[in-house]
C-alpha cells in the first residue's frame, strides 16, 4: 500500500485542530484542557483516569 493511499486526513472538529492551549487544570484524575479556537471561541476537552503528565512547559493552573 502506497503512503498516499494510508493517509486519512484530519478528522475532527477545525476548533481543536486551529486551537492554542489556553489553560489546563489537573484534578485527582480529571484533566481538562481549555483550547482557544482561531475565531476565538474557547473549547474544553475533557480526559479522565488521567495518571501523568508530560509537558514541555511547566502547568500554570492544576490541583491535586
Amino acid at each position: 500500500m502506497e503512503e498516499e493511499d494510508q493517509f486519512l486526513g484530519y478528522i475532527g472538529d477545525y476548533r481543536v485542530h486551529d486551537s492554542k492551549i489556553e489553560r489546563i487544570l489537573w484534578e485527582n484524575t480529571n484533566l481538562i484542557v481549555a483550547l482557544r479556537s482561531y475565531e476565538g471561541e474557547v473549547v474544553d476537552v475533557k480526559f479522565y483516569g488521567v495518571r501523568t503528565i508530560n509537558s514541555n512547559r511547566p502547568i500554570v493552573e492544576f490541583s491535586v
